[in-house]
């Protein structure tokens, strides 16, 4: 049985740019190497194949039926192979393609979405599928890979996932113009994005711990800060909201601050905990974060 020699396959594009030159002064000078280093390693293809590639003449190098044979089999399929690498390695790095984006429904609409369009138009060639998700969806989107970027309130527990603090936005509490402030309401009644409201309990906890020992659920929950807005009104409750949600209302007059206390909530920015990050990925966070770091009242 004929044993099979190794062939050296980084020796091809020598192979190659020799079969297009026929010139070993030409080729080794765009190769970088020294002519006798080339010679060597165009005797190590040959022994390879065991069987000789080119004929050596005066003006330069002629191929074998062996080397043309060769030429001819290998050099589509390495264009080919060549053009694959080239457009996998675009993918890191070019700022191109799709950015998927997970977020929450109010943070996104008022704060994500509009830097999103920001970062979109400095760098065109990016689509943007920005998906509005519960947190719990949006952790497990990033930490799968299903996601290139999420938004969370927490830094979440996943090995497989990186955070980084966005932006600290202020939290208020709200009630119906008619209304007292909380202090001063004998049984006030809440409204809150679901019946054990995260917001609320921070904030009742923060300043009213003496008052409410037991926190309360909201009477009308609705996973919808403007429906929450719209509740606080017709059923003259309390809401504890971000700011960046009261803004318009506030403005009209619709709802009214119901104390003068706030607290702060954080926002972090996920992404994959991979080795090798899409350049995409690291350039949306890098804008995002720089971008909320400068705006006033949502500094890092």
């Amino acid at each position: 049985m004929v044993q099979k020699q190794h062939i050296p396959i980084e020796l091809i594009p020598t192979f190659l740019l020799l079969a297009e030159e026929l010139n070993i002064s030409k080729c080794a000078k765009k190769l970088g190497l020294s002519q006798p280093a080339l010679t060597r390693q165009l005797q190590t293809l040959e022994e390879s194949f065991g069987s000789q590639l080119f004929i050596r003449q005066s003006r330069g190098l002629a191929l074998t039926q062996t080397g043309r044979t060769l030429k001819k089999e290998i050099a589509p399929g390495y264009d080919t192979l060549l053009n694959a690498l080239t457009r996998v390695q675009k993918i890191n790095t070019e700022l191109s393609g799709t950015l998927t984006f997970g977020c929450f429904s109010e943070i996104g609409t008022h704060l994500i979405a509009p830097a999103l369009f920001d970062f979109a138009k400095t760098h065109k060639q990016i689509c943007l599928d920005i998906r509005y998700l519960s947190e719990a969806e949006i952790v497990s989107a990033v930490s799968n890979g299903y996601l290139h970027v999420g938004i969370s309130s927490r830094v979440p527990e996943s090995e497989s996932v990186r955070s980084y603090k966005l932006l600290e936005e202020k939290v208020h509490i709200v009630t119906a113009r008619g209304n007292p402030d909380l202090e001063k309401h004998p049984n006030p009644a809440f409204a809150g994005y679901r019946t054990n409201d995260r917001l609320l309990h921070a904030f009742l906890k923060s300043h009213f711990a003496h008052r409410f020992r037991v926190l309360p659920d909201a009477n009308v929950a609705v996973n919808s800060h403007q429906a929450i807005l719209d509740a606080v009104v017709q059923l003259g409750l309390y809401a504890v909201l971000p700011e960046h949600s009261l803004t318009a209302a506030l403005r009209n007059g619709q709802v009214r601050l119901a104390s003068s206390k706030e607290i702060k909530n954080q926002v972090h920015i996920i992404m994959p905990d991979s080795e090798f990050p899409e350049r995409k990925t690291l350039e949306a966070v890098k804008f995002l974060r720089k971008k909320f770091k400068s705006s006033e009242g949502l500094g890092l």
